[in-house]
């Protein structure tokens, strides 16, 4: 959800995301060079919304779409990045998904192949008493009597 929402906000701006997909128009452009003081208009604010959604659910929904392609590396390009601010924001995303994605596999790697405590703690109880029943010389009788 703060991904989402903060795409949103990255994107609004007059040549972002939001007004490319018709998420907002642009009423004034303010400053060409910068978008400084420009004016938009998020269909939100009209009441209308794309595929019968109101405007919020819709800019929702295609905000948590892109953060969910993102992060899972999916991207599917629909919705993508055309600012540089947009660029690095989508980087930033990129990134924090793959280091999820390899954080997660590695704790279930480490759940899957960890020897509980408790077979652990018997193995090295084991190793202890097959090093003493060596270094004393005890007859195998004794030995195979005291293992099991």
């Amino acid at each position: 959800h703060w991904m989402c929402s903060l795409w949103f906000f990255v994107g609004y701006t007059p040549n972002g995301w939001v007004v490319s997909t018709g998420l907002a128009e642009v009423l004034d452009e303010g400053d060409p060079s910068t978008g400084q003081g420009a004016t938009l208009l998020p269909i939100s604010f009209t009441g209308t919304g794309l595929g019968g959604w109101s405007g919020f659910t819709y800019e929702w929904i295609t905000s948590i779409y892109w953060a969910i392609t993102t992060m899972t590396t999916i991207g599917y390009g629909d919705i993508s990045a055309s600012t540089g601010v947009e660029k690095l924001f989508s980087c930033i995303v990129m990134m924090l998904g793959c280091c999820f994605f390899a954080w997660s596999t590695g704790v279930i790697t480490s759940l899957i192949t960890e020897t509980p405590y408790s077979r652990s703690r018997f193995n090295d109880t084991m190793d202890e008493l097959h090093e003493f029943m060596s270094s004393r010389g005890l007859s195998p009788e004794l030995t195979g009597r005291l293992k099991s």
